[in-house]
């Protein structure tokens, strides 16, 4: 802000008063609370194991042949290999296109079934020209699972929080306009441009919002050091708070939505000013 809008913004601040510091309090709270549960989207739920997809499907099994073996000794043994019952198919791959490359040649060997593929692996590792043998396990993924009331529960309480936040908003910048009505008249009475006044509005309805997300991130990250440690106890509808990643992308969000709140509490109480004109 240039030197009249930061004159403007201290007479703001200077003409609050103890009615309406409590409401922007309260606005803060209000923000907070909002906060608070747009992050258990994030962190809140309980963990639930699935299959991901993965570039090798499950049940594969990779057989590093010996560099020793002949032409006829690998075809011997891909013949054998594929008469079994529990094999459903085979590649062969050369050295050079294994990563990283071998002197040696590999069977990549599709069981019938992921559960084949461990007791194949046995029993091909076992053959006389084959160093070593891999199973491509199933990869699996954990995410967050919240049941349907509790979802439900959420957004109601994001409606809620968000037109309860905008209420005090509304009562919060009445009060303050009505103690700085004098000023309003006097910077009408000076020519100075009602958009000064408005930007003035703006940045303390963004300060509130930038206060709400501050907090929240303390308490999430205290929270978090408290599941991390060794005595810390973590409730289970919680386990996204060990999760570093998670928090860190529920605190940014958060405060960036702090921020965007605040701004348009802000724009709401700037919208009030012509009702104070001389």
């Amino acid at each position: 802000m240039t030197g009249p809008a930061v004159f403007v913004f201290r007479e703001l601040v200077g003409a609050i008063r103890i009615k309406s510091g409590l409401l922007f309090l309260g606005l803060i709270a209000a923000i907070f609370a909002f906060l608070a549960i747009f992050s258990c989207f994030f962190l809140a739920g309980t963990p639930v194991e699935t299959h991901a997809l993965s570039a090798s499907p499950p049940g594969e099994v990779t057989v590093y042949l010996s560099p020793r073996l002949s032409d006829q000794e690998i075809n011997t043994l891909y013949q054998s290999l594929l008469a079994r019952p529990d094999v459903a198919q085979i590649h062969f791959l050369l050295g050079s296109e294994l990563t990283p490359p071998r002197t040696g040649g590999a069977f990549v060997i599709q069981a019938t079934s992921p559960s084949a593929a461990t007791p194949l692996e046995k029993v091909i590792g076992s053959l006389t020209g084959v160093e070593k043998t891999a199973v491509m396990p199933q990869a699996t993924h954990i995410h967050l699972s919240l049941s349907l009331p509790a979802r439900i529960g959420l957004l109601l309480g994001l409606v809620v929080t968000g037109f309860l936040a905008l209420f005090i908003a509304r009562a919060t910048f009445l009060n303050l306009l009505r103690d700085f009505a004098p000023h309003i008249t006097l910077m009408e009475l000076a020519g100075a441009p009602e958009r000064t006044l408005q930007a003035a509005i703006v940045v303390l309805g963004l300060i509130g919002g930038l206060v709400a997300g501050a907090l929240l991130i303390a308490v999430v990250y205290i929270i978090h050091a408290s599941a991390l440690s060794p005595s810390g106890a973590l409730l289970s509808t919680a386990a996204g708070l060990t999760d570093s990643a998670r928090v860190l992308a529920a605190s940014l969000l958060s405060l960036l939505i702090g921020l965007l709140f605040g701004g348009l509490a802000g724009i709401l109480g700037a919208s009030f000013i012509p009702r104070f004109r001389a």
